[in-house]
């Protein structure tokens, strides 16, 4: 089977947040009932489910965001997680992982802000499912691309080795919007780009500790 190229679902954040944000599934079914699919059912999470879908190795591949949902996913199998790992995965440039389902399932982590270690995760680990999230880091158009360009031949490597292997498998991209000064006093969402960006490029608008991060 290919691998599909799709935006991550709202199903398997539910499954990667449970019991963890409930802010989050709230905003999630405001969602679905804004958009006409106030009648969809969450089921009940359940790690024995999980466990019978079979799949073999999970990546999860980004920043402390990424970090958050690979914590969240350990933690709903009944598995420790420890905060440090995140930290030891950065400074050791180093791969996390964790075996989970009786040993069946080994979950990855690998903490790249720019997703420049998902050549090294896919060509060590080669998972079956691998999730990306990128955005809360921003970089200049040039390091954005030439980033990218790498990922991309990459993933077109592992999608040729995985349907010659003939696993079941999936690749799922999701990005996060940056956040921006003052977003307290936005209160309905601005579509004039060049507002937004001079709100951004205004220095005076950070604390000292932020401009490190561009918050």
């Amino acid at each position: 089977m290919p691998v599909a190229f799709a935006w991550i679902s709202l199903r398997l954040l539910s499954i990667l947040m449970n019991g963890c944000h409930t802010i989050f599934h709230q905003t999630i079914l405001v969602l679905l009932n804004r958009f006409g699919f106030g009648r969809c059912i969450f089921d009940p999470w359940n790690p024995n489910d999980f466990c019978a879908l079979g799949w073999k190795s999970i990546a999860i591949v980004g920043d402390s965001l990424s970090w958050e949902h690979y914590s969240s996913l350990v933690m709903s199998l009944g598995l420790h997680s420890d905060l440090n790992d995140q930290f030891v995965s950065k400074r050791l440039k180093k791969n996390i992982i964790t075996m989970s389902c009786n040993s069946t399932l080994k979950l990855i982590y690998r903490r790249s802000d720019q997703l420049e270690y998902v050549p090294h995760v896919i060509r060590k680990e080669q998972p079956q499912m691998l999730i990306l999230n990128k955005g809360s880091h921003p970089v200049n158009d040039e390091i954005y691309k030439a980033g990218w360009q790498e990922t991309i031949n990459t993933l077109e490597e592992y999608e040729r080795n995985l349907t010659e292997s003939g696993l079941p498998s999936l690749f799922l991209f999701r990005t996060t919007v940056s956040g921006h000064p003052q977003c307290e006093i936005y209160t309905t969402p601005v579509n004039n780009i060049t507002q937004m960006e001079a709100v951004i490029a205004n220095k005076s608008s950070y604390q000292a500790h932020m401009l490190k991060f561009r918050w």
